[in-house]
């Protein structure tokens, strides 16, 4: 397990390696944040401008929508990362032309995978408010249950945008593809996530000190 662990370290050192040979590996994540914020800001703006102005299904069908693009955005330039990666593993050089025109090749798929995200994201996050308002074992139970699908589904678009954007398959393809990986590598695949949380949470404690 420890071995595992150490791995997923060393993904994130190679990670952050690549970036400083090819820089263009690392701009759909700039434009990703800068897209995703805007947006996010833009879209806020007017929910709660529009909050009591308007009937509260219509409100809800709105915010449904907000997640769904927020989803989309994140999605369309992790696959351009992705396919970016693999160009410069594959020819020694990402270009962003070629990532572009594969992720717009690919750009309906992405979007059904975002409905799925935005649909999973809407339920779970039902489920954990009302189970949070159970004190007991059960509903502590339940929570945590909870956590483990949102988790289980973000990992897994890990492994289906690159399904969908390299090797151009279909939604379901596409699924079939990451449940074969994570099927053949979960304990690997567990740890790096926990390995890359762990990063990312003093990464981020470190910024709100800064």
């Amino acid at each position: 397990m420890f071995e595992n662990i150490f791995k997923g370290f060393s993904f994130i050192k190679e990670s952050f390696s690549l970036i400083t040979k090819d820089a263009d590996l690392i701009k759909p994540s700039i434009y990703s944040i800068f897209v995703g914020v805007f947006f996010t800001i833009i879209s806020g703006i007017v929910l709660f401008l529009l909050r009591y102005m308007i009937p509260a299904e219509l409100f809800y069908i709105l915010a449904f929508l907000v997640l769904l693009v927020d989803y989309y955005i994140s999605y369309f330039f992790t696959g351009m990362t992705a396919f970016l990666v693999y160009d410069y593993f594959k020819d020694g050089d990402a270009t962003m032309p070629e990532a572009w025109a594969a992720v717009k090749k690919n750009a309906a798929t992405i979007f059904y995978l975002s409905i799925i995200s935005a649909i999973v994201k809407v339920i779970t996050s039902i489920l954990r408010n009302r189970e949070e308002r159970d004190r007991t074992i059960a509903g502590g139970l339940s929570v945590m249950i909870v956590g483990f699908i949102e988790s289980a589904w973000t990992v897994a678009t890990y492994f289906i945008i690159p399904a969908i954007v390299i090797e151009d398959r279909g939604l379901k393809g596409a699924v079939e593809r990451a449940t074969y990986i994570i099927k053949r590598n979960l304990l690997p695949i567990g740890v790096g996530e926990i390995a890359v949380g762990l990063v990312t949470g003093i990464l981020s404690f470190i910024g709100i000190i800064i």
